[in-house]
């Protein structure tokens, strides 16, 4: 039910409902291979196999601490397992206490030493475990940048200054360090790249998009990376204000290049996401090909807002739909998205159209990702809209009520009249207009004054349109005015 109008506001273009891979959280935190829940003992270990086992009471030691939120004890703990694990040249347990502890510091408040901590610690030198820690250390300075951003804006470049100063570096200097890392774990992406993420479970927080679709470090990097560069906090102001220069369909198509370091970040997004495109389809993987063109044409979606740049993304996204071909799940999720954008351009028939474009994704592969998300999107484009504005005071018999509304055959309304001075008195303020409880209160323990209804013109672009109703009262007075789409204007699966 709704009493008068209300504005909607306007955000971001959604992002995919599946989650992102990320460094910068505790729940990284992996259990020890193998070990399962529960209170069974454990079996005796094997000859020779005692030391394992003392390892093994060692990590079930500091989990049980954290799990207790002693970080304190159990980074201390982590220092103790780090430099052990060195002596031993166990890579993996060297680095599996390295970032825990950075983790555990950084919770602890100390970001910068926990930093520091990363940036001067002996580490292994095997290519994944580097991989590990350098995307630690991107993810630790974007999120420091984050989270102290306002304080580093007020510092000014302090001559000889390094990377371990780290409460001395300004803004253009850590987003610079964060784009180094990426761009030293980029230059490497040969070595390493075709790495499931599952072999490194225990350093990264899992995302739960398919294995076939993101499930690779070349993915990780490179969709992390493309992250950075889109995001127009960290840019310089001259990079902000020359947008509009940019050669957009260069960007979204084949071949954008632009890699090197002077380019633009928009045009060095879409070079990595182009090369991982690439990438993947030169191995027949056309699925996470289109995933990164998806990706690509969204972050160039976020930045280039004229109708006639969007009409071009539009355009090169039908056509990358077109070439993959509908047989393929993944293809549903680009509908879904080219759906959004056509209805983001509020042009006559657009929701419409949006709807149509869902709908074939949801026919498609009604079971998939693609075809959920499709789904919602027509139950939304289909849904009924009901609002509601009147004029404050008018004269009899004048059309006084505005009721906007989509998919719907009719209003029902309600007048309820009030004491215009005990409503006076007994306001709190100096607001005429009632509160939703005060509604509810009205609709559960008065009789209104009048009911009628009021028959609505269909309304086949889903959009929303304007109805004028004459309140079929003359008599002078205070009213509230109610409306619902249900005649019995009960809340369950009403406007």
């Amino acid at each position: 039910m709704a009493k008068r109008g209300h504005g909607r506001r306007r955000g971001r273009a959604a992002a995919p409902a599946l989650a992102a891979v990320a460094l910068w959280c505790l729940a990284a935190c992996a259990r020890i291979p193998g070990a399962e829940a529960g209170d069974r003992p454990a079996p005796p270990p094997a000859a020779g196999q005692e030391g394992a086992m003392t390892r093994e009471g060692d990590w079930a030691a500091i989990e049980k601490l954290i799990a207790e939120q002693k970080y304190q004890a159990a980074a201390d703990a982590l220092a103790v397992e780090r430099e052990r694990a060195r002596q031993a040249g166990d890579g993996r347990a060297w680095v599996r206490a390295l970032v825990q502890e950075v983790q555990l510091r950084a919770a602890l408040g100390g970001v910068e030493t926990a930093l520091r901590l990363l940036t001067e610690a002996e580490r292994p030198a095997g290519p994944l475990d580097e991989t590990v820690l350098r995307l630690l250390h991107a993810r630790s300075l974007a999120r420091y940048l984050e989270v102290y951003g306002w304080e580093i804006a007020q510092r000014e470049r302090v001559a000889g200054a390094t990377e371990a100063d780290l409460e001395l570096l300004t803004r253009a200097q850590i987003v610079a360090a964060i784009d180094a890392e990426y761009r030293q774990l980029w230059d490497g992406r040969a070595a390493w790249g075709a790495e499931p993420i599952g072999d490194l479970a225990q350093f990264l927080e899992q995302n739960d998009y398919p294995a076939r679709i993101r499930g690779t470090l070349r993915d990780v990097v490179t969709y992390l990376w493309a992250d950075e560069l889109a995001n127009s906090a960290t840019w310089e102001p001259a990079a902000e204000a020359s947008v509009y220069r940019l050669d957009l369909e260069a960007l979204a198509g084949d071949a954008p290049g632009g890699l090197d370091a002077a380019a633009h970040p928009l045009e060095r997004l879409a070079a990595v996401l182009a090369d991982l495109e690439d990438w993947h389809r030169g191995a027949g993987r056309v699925e996470a090909a289109l995933e990164a063109r998806l990706v690509r044409l969204g972050h160039l979606e976020s930045h280039f807002g004229r109708p006639d740049d969007r009409a071009l993304l539009r355009r090169r996204l039908a056509a990358e739909l077109e070439r993959l071909g509908r047989r393929f799940e993944w293809w549903s999720v680009g509908q879904a998205q080219l759906a959004r954008a056509v209805a983001a351009a509020g042009e006559p028939g657009s929701l419409a159209a949006a709807r149509d474009l869902a709908a074939a994704g949801r026919a498609a592969h009604p079971e998939s990702v693609g075809g959920r998300r499709c789904a919602s999107l027509v139950a939304g484009f289909e849904a009924p809209g009901l609002s509601l504005e009147s004029m404050l005071s008018d004269g009899a018999g004048r059309r006084s009520i505005l009721v906007q509304h989509k998919n719907l055959d009719a209003v029902f309304l309600r007048a309820y009249r009030r004491d215009l001075a005990e409503t006076l008195t007994a306001g709190r303020d100096y607001n005429l207009l009632p509160g939703r409880q005060q509604v509810e209160t009205l609709l559960a323990r008065s009789e209104p004054a009048r009911e009628w209804r009021v028959e609505l013109p269909p309304t086949p672009d889903l959009a929303l349109h304007r109805t004028w109703v004459t309140p079929p009262f003359d008599e002078p007075g205070l009213w509230v005015i109610v409306a619902s789409a249900r005649e019995d204007f009960r809340g369950e699966g009403n406007r």
